[in-house]
């Protein structure tokens, strides 16, 4: 536990920061076989239920190159994410869990915010922090989307980002593509021809 202690005391600590930590959770499921996991849940609760997206990050004059940085509250989002995701996975007792090269899906379901808000930025940010965080090693061999969980009747109290290996879906995402893709099945009643 005195690892953590020492970890918090590292990170920068902005008042957004303090009140993300304060105010949110983490929890991470991993069930292990030997070797890379198969299958990763962190579920993010409290104010962490709005992860950051790309649109996120400005772009600055830094001599004659231009740099994207995240604005300040979705650094501090960034920083308390992984915070809480160490905290977690020490608290449960496992490593952290690492899928290296293997190709993975990520599928997001974001919980409950206010306003009007786009899913589809969220993708980019999230592979980009479990890059950081040493959960895939490159965002190129992972397939990632995001959806609100409203859309499908899901708790929306909670973000969950599930992170599986690629080869374990590989026949569902083959049958899926050929059925409505290949072939042009219809999904419902409306067509898009």
């Amino acid at each position: 536990m005195s690892s953590i202690k020492v970890a918090f005391k590292d990170l920068p600590k902005s008042a957004i920061y303090k009140e993300l930590v304060q105010t949110s959770g983490c929890r991470v499921i991993c069930p292990r076989t030997t070797g890379e996991p198969l299958n990763l849940q962190i579920e993010f609760s409290g104010a962490l239920l709005q992860l950051p997206s790309n649109n996120d990050k400005r772009p600055f004059k830094a001599g004659r190159f231009t740099v994207v940085d995240w604005h300040k509250e979705a650094a501090a989002r960034l920083q308390a994410m992984t915070f809480l995701f160490t905290k977690a996975t020490m608290q449960a007792g496992i490593l952290p869990p690492s899928f290296g090269e293997t190709p993975v899906h990520i599928q997001i379901l974001l919980g409950h915010r206010k306003g009007r808000w786009d899913c589809h930025n969220t993708p980019k940010a999230v592979c980009d922090w479990l890059e950081d965080v040493k959960v895939i090693d490159n965002d190129s061999r992972a397939q990632c989307w995001a959806t609100k969980a409203s859309w499908f009747d899901l708790p929306q109290d909670r973000t969950t980002i599930t992170i599986t290996a690629l080869s374990l879906l590989t026949e569902e995402i083959r049958t899926f593509n050929q059925t409505f893709i290949v072939t042009g099945k219809q999904i419902g009643r409306a067509s898009c021809r």
